[in-house]
């Protein structure tokens, strides 16, 4: 069953304002910060961090006091006590004082340091600290090391989350050694840009300003054909300002970003890319092809995802969800056990025949991996997608079959990982709608509402729940078509 244009829209729309919910770092869209109570964050907790997480804290803040010479400047009290309480592990203090640091960093009359190249810094030692404040140590730093062995020396990899882009950055030696971490979030923020400039310059071509500038004028050139034909995406949003277009909101910001992203690219055709989805960038599709946890930016486009790459795909992530989840899960698995499963641990906290591994799914990662998991099923899910063009589709029946399958694997393993994954749960229902599988889709929306931690009228529930009205209504509305 295909779906009117309408309703796929309608639920699309869901999607896409949920989705752009959350990211409480500029730069570094979170997938921690929905889940985690207002009263957590600033508990006067502490933590003995690992020794190279420490010393790594140490050298951002040299970095800072480096920066800050270079601009003929005394370091910001502000700033050098935030790396005192930061290095000491005193999680509750360093993220009060973060907080209070960052609404000084992004007001309408920022000046100063916070306007410069050291808010980014900052940026990324907070991210350090956070990782090892909120999750176990043992957790993270087994993460951090898969994701880093992963990414061969001199590769460029964009990094889209908190821990995507805090933990490899964490085990570089220094910038750029072994790889050059970068976050597609925000290449159109000239502080960003000026700090690549200085730990990046030497060893990849990253766009000058008026480059930069010129896909901002571009963009906007572009935005507002598109609304004169209909055709913005929803979320996209820009005002005429004095005449002239100005641009806001996470969606317009991150079509700029994917526009620097394709020039860093096209730059360093000698350099191979990896990418950590944060916000999908329409551009990347047809070269994406899984990579572990990350997914692999390829050269060219790809015309379809060769044949071994998906086997290579499930054997990994079978064998990543066997040591957290246990080894029940195989394709073929009715969404119902999936569902039941995700009911009886994450809903009633009831792990009496769980083979898994507690700890990872207490913790903030059981999110991070299901948006992984759920982003690699987004690469499957859009080349069977009416967006994606035809030389990228399926040939044949048998590649569509093969692609629907990856595809729902995939989907059930991320709601598996995290049935409350924002990510997880929006797109597998947007991949569910155009099959008219909507008790499917019904299932996911209500099994995340009951296993969501979290409450209140600002939370995501109530968008959950908004969700699965518009689901049974869409149910009745195609059941009263077929009566007709």
């Amino acid at each position: 069953m295909i779906l009117n244009t309408n309703l796929k829209k309608a639920v699309l729309d869901v999607f896409l304002v949920f989705a752009i919910v959350g990211a409480i770092i500029p730069g570094s869209a979170t997938v921690f910060s929905r889940e985690i109570p207002p009263d957590y964050r600033y508990k006067n907790q502490q933590v003995a961090l690992p020794p190279e997480i420490a010393a790594f804290i140490s050298a951002k803040e040299k970095q800072a006091e480096d920066l800050a010479q270079q601009l003929n400047l005394e370091l910001d009290p502000a700033i050098k006590k935030y790396f005192t309480i930061a290095k000491s592990g005193r999680i509750g203090e360093s993220q009060q004082l973060f907080g209070d640091i960052n609404d000084q960093a992004n007001s309408t009359n920022v000046v100063g340091q916070l306007a410069g190249p050291i808010w980014q810094v900052i940026i990324d030692a907070k991210l350090a600290v956070d990782a090892y404040g909120e999750n176990d140590a043992d957790l993270v730093l087994a993460t951090t090391r898969e994701m880093v062995e992963s990414l061969p020396a001199g590769c460029v990899y964009f990094g889209g989350t908190d821990p995507g882009r805090g933990l490899p950055t964490m085990f570089c030696s220094a910038p750029g050694d072994p790889f050059s971490v970068l976050t597609q979030n925000q290449l159109e923020d000239g502080r960003y840009l000026r700090l690549l400039q200085v730990e990046l310059g030497s060893r990849i071509q990253l766009p000058t300003t008026n480059e930069v500038q010129k896909c901002i004028e571009d963009y906007k050139a572009d935005v507002q054909i598109r609304a004169k034909q209909g055709k913005l995406k929803p979320g996209e949003n820009f005002r005429m300002v004095d005449g002239k277009p100005k641009v806001y909101g996470q969606v317009s910001y991150m079509e700029i970003n994917g526009r620097i992203a394709k020039m860093i690219f096209d730059k360093n055709p000698d350099h191979e890319f990896y990418y950590e989805e944060s916000f999908p960038l329409d551009w990347m599709y047809p070269y994406l092809t899984p990579h572990g946890l990350l997914m692999k930016l390829n050269r060219q486009p790809l015309n379809e995802i060769p044949a071994g790459e998906f086997q290579k795909d499930e054997d990994f992530w079978s064998k990543e969800l066997a040591g957290k989840i246990g080894g029940w899960l195989a394709k073929g698995t009715p969404l119902s056990n999936v569902c039941a499963y995700a009911e009886k641990v994450f809903a009633n906290k009831d792990t009496s025949e769980f083979k898994g591994d507690s700890k990872f799914i207490a913790s903030k990662y059981a999110l991070a991996y299901s948006k992984w998991r759920s982003s690699i099923a987004g690469i499957y899910a859009w080349r069977l997608s009416p967006q994606c063009p035809q030389e990228y589709g399926p040939k044949n029946d048998a590649q569509r079959k093969q692609l629907m399958k990856a595809t729902d694997f995939a989907y059930e393993q991320a709601c598996a990982l995290c049935p409350y994954s924002p990510e997880a749960v929006y797109r597998y229902v947007n991949f569910l709608l155009p099959l008219g599988r909507f008790d499917d889709a019904i299932l996911i929306a209500k099994t995340a509402l009951d296993c969501s931690p979290m409450a209140g009228p600002f939370s995501h529930n109530e968008q959950i729940k908004g969700l699965i009205d518009q689901l049974e209504k869409f149910k009745e509305q195609s059941s009263h078509r077929r009566d007709l």
